[in-house]
């Protein structure tokens, strides 16, 4: 499976959850709008959150869980698509320093947001960009690397759950 994961975009393994987590922010009232639902349909939570930390249930600290590991795999993808914040960095001392916001609250503020086409946002963090992503679409005409959704630019680092280097 490992040359589909290469693009996350449009690809079957994530087609399905993707959906369902689309209808069930629509249905609890989180995404409302035609614009903002067309955003999150065509951009891929799993393209910005390769691997996350869970908290261990009943034990401290927490285990990674990677979309390249095959035993994890489908408990991955069922996560990126579950309404949840995801941690993405843990530091020295196992704490979350990083996350991916959950879907819910983002398509809330997106949708207070009240942008139209052509306006320029700046947004600053240090997460996995996919909050920026489904506003690209809306603000961009076009996309880095030429193929024109305006998703952004990131640094590979901090979307692939690496450990904080002090």
């Amino acid at each position: 499976m490992s040359d589909t994961r290469d693009s996350h975009q449009n690809v079957p393994y994530e087609a399905e959850p993707r959906s369902a987590s689309v209808a069930h922010l629509t249905a609890e009232g989180n995404l409302r709008s035609p614009a903002w639902i067309e955003a999150f349909s065509s951009v891929p939570r799993s393209a910005f959150v390769p691997s996350f930390f869970r908290e261990r249930d009943h034990a401290s600290g927490f285990d990674r869980i990677d979309c390249e590991d095959s035993g994890a795999h489908d408990d991955w993808l069922r996560s990126v698509y579950n309404d949840d914040v995801l941690f993405t960095q843990i530091n020295d001392e196992g704490a979350p320093i990083s996350s991916s916001t959950s879907p819910g609250l983002m398509a809330l503020m997106l949708e207070a947001l009240d942008i139209a086409p052509g306006m320029k946002i700046l947004e600053i963090g240090t997460g996995t960009g996919y909050n920026a992503a489904p506003r690209g679409g809306r603000t961009h005409r076009r996309r880095p690397g030429g193929d024109g959704s305006g998703w952004p630019m990131m640094d590979a680092g901090w979307s692939t759950g690496l450990r904080w280097q002090s």
